[in-house]
């Protein structure tokens, strides 16, 4: 092509990209929640259990294309070019929303701390999964909720669900117990 301008290549990429993605995190409550960070290269992450035990979660490519007409790229068609980008971040956020969920199961399999309850959605069920499994301390010390990832119909049920002041208050009892005890092994540690 005579007048093809190779320097406006790698900005319309770019743009494109960045446009996709934030079409992506419009429309993932999940995505939207989630920080990007800019990374030096790219690369597997390695996890490591309590016991030592590490797992490997391999690169995992993610594409997404856009097709235009010649005829619409002439033209200089906006439109075109809009819809394609809205079409193309449906497929950045499943993708993305996909591999997401893929390496919790992993990860969470992995440490130990995955919660399968065979009955429905209750105050006990949900009352074992988080004495079960590992809370943390944020830096200041205080107690960081564990993140809880569900179905949204099971997170729908569980929005429903009334707790009682004395289901609140177990709550609240485990919470500060869970508290006490990292705490208690953070002491241990620096101790040792």
């Amino acid at each position: 092509m005579p007048f093809q301008l190779p320097e406006y290549d790698r900005p319309f990429a770019s743009f494109v990209h960045e446009s996709v993605h934030a079409l992506a995190c419009a429309r993932s409550p999940i995505l939207a929640q989630i920080q990007r960070q800019p990374s030096p290269g790219t690369g597997g992450s390695v996890v490591e259990a309590r016991g030592g035990e590490k797992l490997k979660l391999e690169m995992k490519p993610i594409e997404y294309g856009l097709t235009m007409s010649v005829d619409a790229v002439r033209a200089g068609d906006f439109g075109a070019l809009i819809i394609e980008c809205d079409r193309a971040s449906d497929e950045l956020a499943r993708q993305l929303v996909g591999l997401l969920v893929e390496n919790m199961k992993k990860i969470t399999d992995h440490t130990g701390q995955v919660t399968h309850s065979p009955q429905p959605v209750s105050f006990d069920a949900i009352y074992e999964a988080l004495d079960r499994i590992e809370w943390s301390l944020k830096p200041n010390g205080e107690i960081a909720i564990p993140s809880v990832f569900m179905h949204p119909d099971t997170a729908e049920k569980l929005e429903q669900l009334p707790f009682t002041p004395e289901q609140e208050a177990k709550l609240e009892a485990l919470k500060v117990r869970k508290h006490e005890d990292l705490l208690a092994r953070r002491r241990s540690r620096r101790l040792a």
